[in-house]
C-alpha cells in the first residue's frame, strides 16, 4: 500500500499571537492596520496537527512532515499551517517525498477577521481567497476552476513545490508557484496587505478537474415550482452521457454538499460533506 508523504521547510517564524478586533461583517485582514507589536509576529512553519486515534494522518518532524498512512472514508484533508505570513517577501518548499496514489493541492489562504475561508467544499482552491497548485494535473486553482493550467506537472513519485509570496502592506500582493524549479506565471492578490496562510489538502484518490467550472442552475420559489423545474431540466437533457459530475449545494442551519461523480468506468462515486454553521457571536477582542 503507497503512502503520501509531505514536508513544509522554512526558516522559523516568531511565534507570537496576533490580536485581530472582531466585526459583524467579515473583511481580509490588512496588515498595513496592524499594530506596531505584532509587525514582526508571523507564526510557524508548522501544520496544524490532527492526532485522533482513528485519523490516517501522522505527523513528524516537529509538526513538519505530514504523512497518509491507511485508507479512509474521508475523501479529503485540508491541512494548514501555524504561519501567517505578511509585510514581505516569503518562499515557502513543500517536498512531496512519496505520492502513492493520491492527490495533493499546495498553496494558501487569505485571513480575514473570522479566520480563512476554505470555501463550501472544504478544499483548497474552492473559496474566493484561497489558491492551489495540483501538481498531478498542472493546474492552478482558484474558487473551484482552474485559473491556468498546462503547467508542469510532478512526473514521478517525488518533488518539490515552491511558493513564493510577494506582500507588501500597501501595495497588491502577488504569488508564484515553482514546481520541481520552473516558475510557472505570477498570479495577483485582490488586496493590499494580504495575510496568507500556507496550507495543502490531501485528497485519497487522483480526481479530474474541467477548466470551465461546469454550469450552476440555482432552484428558488414554492415545492411545486421546484418540481417543475426538475422537470424543464430533465427535457433539455440537463444531465447526460458527458456529464461528468452532479454537485448538490443547500443550506438548512448546516451547509451541505453532496457530489456525485461518473467515473469513465461507468461506475458512480458518490460524496458529501456536512459543515455546521456558528450562531455564535463576540464582541471582544480574541486570539486567532
Amino acid at each position: 500500500m503507497s503512502r503520501l508523504i509531505l514536508t513544509i521547510t522554512n526558516e522559523q517564524c516568531p511565534n507570537k499571537p496576533i490580536f485581530i478586533e472582531t466585526s459583524k461583517e467579515p473583511y481580509l485582514l490588512d496588515s498595513s492596520k496592524f499594530p506596531l507589536e505584532t509587525l514582526n509576529n508571523f507564526g510557524e512553519f508548522r501544520f496544524i496537527t490532527n492526532r485522533s486515534i482513528d485519523s490516517p494522518l501522522m505527523f513528524s518532524n516537529d509538526d513538519r512532515t505530514v504523512e497518509w498512512t491507511f485508507p479512509s472514508k474521508v475523501i479529503w484533508f485540508p491541512i494548514q499551517t501555524k504561519a501567517k505570513l505578511h509585510s514581505g517577501k516569503w518562499l515557502l518548499e513543500f517536498h512531496i517525498e512519496s505520492m502513492g496514489t493520491w492527490q495533493i493541492g499546495i498553496g494558501f489562504l487569505l485571513d480575514w477577521n473570522i479566520g480563512p475561508d476554505w470555501g463550501f467544499f472544504g478544499y483548497l482552491g474552492s473559496s474566493s481567497s484561497a489558491w492551489a497548485y495540483d501538481p498531478t494535473t498542472g493546474d492552478i486553482v482558484y474558487n473551484t476552476n482552474s485559473i491556468h493550467g498546462n503547467l508542469p506537472r510532478i512526473t514521478e513519485n517525488s518533488g518539490v513545490i515552491g511558493l513564493e509570496l510577494d506582500l507588501p502592506q500597501t501595495e497588491i500582493g502577488k504569488f508564484t508557484f515553482i514546481i520541481d524549479g520552473v516558475r510557472t506565471p505570477t498570479k495577483q492578490l485582490p488586496n493590499a496587505g494580504a495575510v496568507a496562510i500556507p496550507a495543502v489538502c490531501l485528497l485519497s484518490r487522483k480526481f479530474g478537474r474541467s477548466s470551465s467550472g461546469g454550469y450552476v442552475y440555482e432552484f428558488r420559489g414554492r415545492l411545486i415550482d421546484l418540481q417543475s423545474n426538475l422537470s424543464k431540466l430533465h427535457q433539455l437533457k440537463w444531465i447526460d452521457n458527458q456529464t461528468r459530475a452532479v454537485i448538490i449545494q443547500f443550506n438548512l442551519f448546516t451547509s451541505i454538499t453532496l457530489l456525485m461523480e461518473f467515473l469513465s468506468t461507468g461506475s458512480l462515486y458518490p460524496q458529501s460533506r456536512f459543515d455546521p454553521f456558528s450562531f455564535q457571536s463576540q464582541s471582544s477582542p480574541h486570539l486567532i
